[in-house]
């Protein structure tokens, strides 16, 4: 029996079936995030609003997000007339896919990754081009001009932020002279409108599971990863504290700001994240070049 065991072991650690089998966990680990993560945001928007937030299903409403799934399932997929079908059924599993593969390089342990490929970060960032395509694809292909408005809005959102993501991670490429992110983790040692019932709830999935995949990014970039400042609590442990609190840290931000128009976001990334990134990455290659020659 136990080397019947030994055997499985060493199968399931051999690609593909390594890639497989962690496939399927992060598919149903990204599921219940998605489903109690809105619990969380629910209560945290009641709490920080002085509201009650779910409590009618299970205990303090731990069974709402059940109750959600299971509504949505129950709904009928409906196809406006005029969409272009294909798209307008593509278009949510565009969004989730690129998360998906992004967190298979996320390393959650020192020797806990599905891939651990030198050039990890700049997948993810690949990946996550896609996410914008899919936002465009998902309000083109419903022939709506208020879901394209919203689509471009949404993009010319996201494409803001990405810049000054982006020059952030050149920084840390910098320093630390790799892409690999268990190596940057080693050297810190020391909605549109159409979409109903499950063609909603990929999307709103796929929200959650970017949230999911941006705090594991930065848990990777900045806080160490899976090593304790303390030499407790090592390892996915660890990490997941790290993650969770920057998710708790979005959801927070989120429902202290609820009515930011749209304009100022985008303000605050064209006039205060673009140039204070920008400063970061000129001063850290100042830095690196006198302490290089030092």
């Amino acid at each position: 029996m136990t080397e019947a065991i030994t055997n499985l072991v060493k199968l399931l650690a051999t690609e593909p079936y390594r890639l497989l089998v962690f496939l399927v966990g992060m598919m149903a680990f990204v599921g219940l995030n998605a489903a109690y993560l809105v619990w969380v945001e629910r209560k945290g928007a009641a709490r920080f609003q002085r509201r009650p937030g779910p409590t009618e299903v299970g205990y303090a409403g731990l069974l709402q997000p059940i109750a959600d799934a299971v509504k949505l399932m129950s709904k009928q997929l409906i196809v406006p007339a005029g969409v272009d079908r294909t798209l307008f059924r593509v278009a949510p599993l565009l969004m989730m896919s690129p998360a998906l593969m992004s967190l298979a390089v996320i390393p959650w342990g020192e020797n806990l990754a599905a891939r651990n490929i030198n050039v990890g970060l700049l997948m993810i960032f690949s990946f996550a081009s896609i996410n914008v395509m899919a936002i465009m694809l998902g309000g083109w292909a419903s022939r709506n001009k208020y879901a394209i408005i919203s689509a471009a809005r949404v993009v010319s959102q996201n494409v803001a932020y990405e810049i000054p993501m982006l020059l952030v991670a050149i920084t840390m490429i910098m320093v630390t002279g790799t892409m690999n992110l268990n190596e940057i983790v080693q050297q810190q040692a020391g909605a549109y409108t159409e979409y109903s019932g499950m063609g909603f709830g990929v999307f709103f999935m796929a929200e959650y599971a970017n949230i999911l995949l941006g705090c594991a990014l930065a848990t990777v970039l900045f806080l160490g990863g899976w090593q304790s400042p303390f030499g407790i609590l090592s390892g996915v442990i660890w990490f997941l504290l790290k993650m969770y609190f920057l998710v708790f840290s979005v959801v927070w931000i989120r429902w202290t700001f609820p009515r930011t128009q749209f304009y100022g976001l985008l303000n605050l990334s064209w006039k205060i994240l673009i140039p204070v990134s920008l400063l970061t990455l000129i001063l850290s290659s100042a830095m690196i070049k006198l302490f290089h020659h030092a």
